[in-house]
């Protein structure tokens, strides 16, 4: 259990519903390309999360630390944006799994969305509570490795290249896959981390990688060439070996999600605080962070009944909006890190060739965030 820390839970935790949604998306729509564009936007994403741990091994001063010695209007935009897209990750992540899980049973999916955000809630209000099941949730999440079996029994399928299609991929869809595997939150849980939690991410990245390799090829193997992807195909491949496997995967994607979501409303508590503190505001920051986001957790559902999201056609749109707008607003809080790294650059005296690689890393995901946005954008308005 030494192995689950800030490092670990960043990157499982940061590996939830929407991922899986555009993993298989990519297999079933793109094939070969597909998964491997998968492992090419996780792979640099995961290193980050290293990359914003490093000011505190060599330094002892976080990526928090250094905002908070910003103006106030720079401190507020990134953790705005930070908390906007992790609030938007909690809402799809949520909705998503209660639709999944009523297309399996015979209850509404409003049922499970209430279900989920109040254990979320009951969760995050504890601590003693939380850490526990930060641990257990963690661990049950990697029945997400059912995947694995799956692909084993199937390699044949992989290898086969004569049902290849070459088909142009749409920017909308890459800079949603780029926002699944961003996950802001996660970069400011490893923020939040101490000096011996740093070695801890690799044990999440190996994970993360190899579920992410499986999802998108059985995807691949199970649904190319789709043309209408939608949410409940991410299922097919499970489906096929049973019961059992189901009930894992239920059992691994349910406590992914759950993680998530605490891990979620956690963080933005916590930065949400921090703006309070610094606007100098006497009220009960707790409580007010509280009824804050249990406001526009209940807002989001009455939306959701209104647009009747249960239509696994349009919430599969949704979600591929949702991590669209994750993709452009992760560009915000990176932007930052990279003002950190050139700060650091400047003032400290040791360590600078690792810096200056670091910053060239940094501004190379910055322009690739950028030209996807744009491109996305471009094509969205298009259509």
């Amino acid at each position: 259990m030494k192995v689950i820390g800030p490092g670990f839970i960043a990157a499982v935790s940061g590996f939830e519903l929407t991922n899986i949604i555009m993993f298989t998306k990519f297999g079933a729509a793109y094939g070969y390309l597909g998964f491997l564009l998968v492992i090419i936007s996780m792979l640099p994403l995961t290193y980050l999360q290293q990359v914003i741990s490093l000011p505190i091994m060599l330094f002892k001063e976080s990526f928090i630390d250094y905002l908070k010695r910003l103006r106030s209007s720079i401190w507020y935009v990134v953790i705005s944006s930070v908390i906007v897209s992790s609030l938007i990750t909690l809402i799809i992540n949520i909705i998503g799994l209660s639709v999944v899980l009523s297309q399996l049973t015979r209850f509404h999916w409003l049922v499970y969305a209430l279900a989920l955000f109040s254990l979320s809630w009951v969760i995050s209000s504890n601590t003693i509570l939380s850490e526990k099941a930060f641990k257990i949730l963690s661990l049950l999440s990697l029945l997400l490795l059912v995947y694995i079996p799956v692909l084993v029994l199937n390699i044949k399928s992989l290898i086969e290249t004569d049902n290849i299609v070459y088909t142009s991929i749409s920017f909308i869809d890459l800079l949603a896959l780029w926002g699944a595997c961003a996950a802001p939150y996660s970069l400011i849980v490893q923020a939040l981390g101490e000096e011996e939690d740093f070695s801890s991410i690799y044990v999440g990245l190996v994970v993360s990688v190899l579920i992410g390799f499986t999802i998108a090829s059985t995807g691949y193997i199970f649904l190319y060439p789709s043309k209408s992807f939608v949410l409940t195909d991410s299922i097919v491949p499970i489906i096929t070996y049973g019961p059992l496997a189901l009930f894992a995967y239920v059992i691994g994607l349910s406590s992914s999600v759950l993680l998530a979501s605490v891990t979620i409303v956690m963080t933005s508590s916590l930065l949400y605080a921090e703006v309070l503190r610094l606007n100098k505001n006497n009220i009960n920051i707790s409580s007010y962070v509280n009824h804050t986001i249990l406001f526009l957790i209940f807002m989001t559902l009455l939306v959701a009944m209104v647009m009747h999201v249960d239509n696994v056609s349009l919430y599969t749109d949704i979600v591929i909006l949702g991590s669209g707008i994750i993709g452009v607003m992760f560009t915000i809080p990176i932007i930052g890190l990279l003002a950190h790294y050139l700060h650091l650059y400047k003032t400290v005296t040791s360590s600078k060739k690792l810096l200056l690689i670091n910053i060239l890393y940094i501004m190379a995901i910055i322009m690739i965030s950028i030209v996807l946005s744009i491109l996305g954008l471009i094509e969205f308005i298009v259509q």
